[in-house]
C-alpha cells in the first residue's frame, strides 16, 4: 500500500488486477482514488491496492543512469550518475543506506531500501525535473 499523498503523477508503482501485479504510471489523483495505466488502460485503485517498487539498478538504467566511473565513489561502494545527480550506496552490498546528492541542493540519506516512487519524488525535489 502507498498512501495516497505519496504518490505523484508520473510514479511507477504496482498494482493488483485481478489477481495480478502489473506495472503501471500513476496519471491522475482523486481524493480517495489513484488512476494508474497498466497494460495500455487506466484504471483507479484505492491506495490499498497500489504497491511500491523498489529501486534495483535495472531501474536507475531505465532512469538513464549511469554507474558512475569515480574512483573515490566506487571503492567498497556504488554509486549512479544522472548529470549532476548522483545516488550513493556507501556499502556496495546494502541498498539499505543510501545518499543523493545534486549541485546546489542538499544532501537527502535515506536508512532504508528506497522505492522506485520515493526515488522519483526525491529526484523531482532536489532537481526540480520530472524522471519517468
Amino acid at each position: 500500500m502507498i498512501p495516497i499523498h505519496d504518490v505523484s503523477n508520473g510514479n511507477w508503482v504496482q498494482v493488483l488486477l485481478d489477481g495480478q501485479l502489473l506495472t503501471g504510471k500513476v496519471e491522475r489523483k482523486s481524493v480517495e482514488r489513484i488512476g494508474v495505466a497498466a497494460e495500455g488502460e487506466l484504471g483507479w485503485y484505492f491506495p490499498e491496492d497500489v504497491s511500491p517498487i523498489p529501486l534495483t539498478e535495472d531501474w536507475l538504467f531505465f532512469f538513464d543512469f549511469k554507474k558512475s566511473t569515480d574512483a573515490a565513489l566506487n571503492g567498497t561502494a556504488r554509486a549512479y550518475e544522472h548529470g549532476p545527480f548522483v545516488v550513493h550506496f556507501p556499502d556496495k552490498d546494502d541498498e539499505s543506506h543510501s545518499i543523493m546528492t545534486c549541485h546546489g541542493a542538499h544532501d537527502k540519506e535515506f536508512h532504508h531500501k528506497l522505492q522506485v516512487h520515493e526515488f522519483q519524488n526525491h529526484y523531482h525535489e532536489m532537481t526540480k525535473v520530472f524522471i519517468e
